[in-house]
């Protein structure tokens, strides 16, 4: 079993900000225990799949593909976004895209220098 990089982990802590009382309650309780199945860099983002046990956590009622996070990463400003995919209210997978950065194939994802920012610029 895979852990979480510090990139996923505070994606995940962002998101349970950006969410209801309940939905963040729920977002932790499915983390905690949640396995990481797998991990893809695409060289346009990364996709990272988990496997949640539903029977342990309660489900999430909230779409949290309304969440908006981003991140500095190297110095480049808006260089990543984030989006949270989750099937049937339970986290199905983290998705990662570029915005300013031109690529994600050299990124080294488990030592990245980052900064995360949840709200859209003004």
């Amino acid at each position: 079993m895979a852990s979480l990089t510090p990139l996923e982990a505070a994606v995940l802590q962002e998101h349970g900000n950006q969410l209801a009382r309940e939905d963040a309650a729920a977002l932790r309780a499915q983390t905690t225990n949640a396995s990481v199945l797998n991990r893809e860099n695409t060289g346009a983002g990364f996709y990272t799949y988990f496997s949640v046990e539903r029977a342990a956590a309660p489900s999430i009622k909230s779409d949290t593909r309304q969440c908006y996070i981003a991140a500095k990463v190297n110095g480049v400003e808006d260089a990543l976004g984030f989006i949270l995919w989750l099937n049937d209210g339970y986290v199905d997978f983290l998705e990662g895209y570029t915005m300013n950065l031109e690529g994600t194939s050299d990124l080294n994802f488990t030592a990245l220098d980052f900064e995360l920012r949840g709200m859209p610029p003004a």
